[in-house]
């Protein structure tokens, strides 16, 4: 690979970020796939996701005095404060797989203890959140309803997969 064709490649994925960020800031989130060919022949995906206004926050600066709920918890505010507060917390990597009879979700946890890891589910929705010296916090919307007494999980190399049956429609 020549430094032409390196240089070619990052000019061709700042020039799709750049188109995916006009429309997140109309849309709040757009998604893509970036398909390329290496060297040798061999082929990849990366899949690109930008976000702006999580949780429908309106931008920094205009915020009134009451609680937002996003999806990172990035952003939180308390009821009668003045000023927002902003969460001491990192938005994980996460990968959620809608099988045939469960909902897979895997996260990357860098630096993270099994016992710091707190994991709860409401209704549709599953929160993350880690405490210690890494801090993570995640509230992921599932795909499907599930019975969360088939909750499992394992954490391992710094990777956490939670499994949960889905509840079979009558």
């Amino acid at each position: 690979m020549s430094f032409n064709s390196f240089f070619k490649g990052v000019g061709d994925l700042m020039g799709v970020l750049s188109k995916m960020v006009e429309i997140a800031q109309n849309e709040g989130q757009h998604s893509t796939e970036v398909h390329f060919k290496g060297p040798s022949g061999s082929e990849g995906v990366y899949g690109v996701s930008v976000r702006t206004h999580i949780g429908n926050i309106p931008p920094a600066g205009n915020i009134p005095p009451h609680t937002y709920r996003g999806t990172s918890g990035s952003v939180p505010t308390s009821v009668g404060k003045e000023e927002p507060q902003v969460a001491e917390g990192r938005e994980p990597l996460i990968d959620i797989f809608d099988e045939e009879q469960e909902i897979v979700i895997v996260a990357e946890l860098p630096g993270v203890n099994e016992q710091q890891i707190s994991i709860e589910v409401q209704d549709d929705i599953l929160s993350l959140h880690v405490a210690g010296e890494y801090r993570y916090t995640k509230e992921i919307l599932l795909p499907s309803s599930v019975d969360i007494q088939t909750m499992q999980q394992m954490f391992r190399n710094d990777i956490l997969e939670i499994r949960l049956k889905k509840v079979r429609e009558p």
